[in-house]
């Protein structure tokens, strides 16, 4: 399992990239919809945007909050996989000894082509 967890870090990257363009491009439609709308109320002055404390809390929060936890909720979640895939690993060496597991290359120990840093 740390195996295809570890196989996932680039997809996960590529996610976290993508997501940060998305994000971006968000802030920059919510600045021209702030522009819009103060350029509308100068042409019409009888037009009455709406106003924020009146918004209800359940309203839609936008993309950019939207995403923004989103990716911290994927990162968050990874990371703790990882973490808790690494420490199973490390509990299950100390418990079993080191037997099948790839020679140690400068502290570590490899299995299936992956290497953890030993204490």
């Amino acid at each position: 399992m740390l195996g295809e967890t570890v196989e996932r870090i680039p997809k996960v990257e590529q996610v976290n990239l993508t997501g940060g363009r998305l994000i971006r491009e968000a802030k920059i439609y919510d600045g021209k919809c702030v522009h819009y709308i103060d350029w509308l109320s100068e042409v019409r002055p009888s037009f009455s945007p709406p106003r924020q404390d009146l918004r209800p809390t359940n309203a839609d929060p936008g993309a950019t909050d939207v995403y923004s936890k989103r990716l911290d909720t994927l990162n968050v979640r990874f990371e703790t996989l990882l973490e808790q895939l690494t420490q199973r690993l490390k509990t299950a060496i100390e418990v079993n000894g080191a037997d099948g597991l790839i020679p140690p290359k400068d502290g570590q120990l490899g299995l299936c082509g992956l290497t953890i840093s030993m204490p």
